[in-house]
């Protein structure tokens, strides 16, 4: 199933993109240097598409760019990070490569 694009909603301070009528999306929180990933939803329509690990590489991408100091709460940023070690600098979390 196709997705909209994936987007920066500042105002709601989320990642995200439109499938099916409903809002996937990252949430964070965002300081003056640093970001906090906090949640990441998919609705069931997104699921088992990718989708999920197309926003969290948006959310890092956005990171690397902005050149912000990164906190991860979410376990699927998490995971995601686990499995692209490419991004493990950029956390404090200390997130291992599985």
């Amino acid at each position: 199933m196709n997705h909209s694009p994936i987007i920066n909603n500042a105002e709601l301070h989320r990642f995200e993109s439109l499938i099916a009528g409903e809002y996937a999306y990252v949430q964070y929180r965002l300081g003056d240097d640093k970001i906090t990933l906090l949640h990441t939803f998919v609705p069931e329509a997104g699921r088992g598409t990718r989708l999920a690990a197309e926003l969290a590489q948006f959310a890092l991408e956005f990171v690397k760019k902005e050149n912000l100091k990164l906190t991860v709460i979410c376990p699927f940023i998490n995971k995601y990070i686990s499995k692209h070690p490419e991004y493990a600098t950029l956390t404090d979390n200390n997130v291992q490569p599985s």
